[in-house]
């Protein structure tokens, strides 16, 4: 079975910005994020 990919937090927050998701606040290490409509 293959291994999955490492990504990165930067790396899966670009994706979900290109996604239609926008930043809405970080608490340390903790992103939320939203999708806009």
């Amino acid at each position: 079975m293959p291994r999955h990919p490492v990504v990165s937090g930067f790396e899966t927050i670009k994706v979900l910005e290109k996604l239609g998701f926008s930043f809405l606040r970080q608490a340390g290490s903790h992103v939320q994020m939203r999708k806009v409509a």
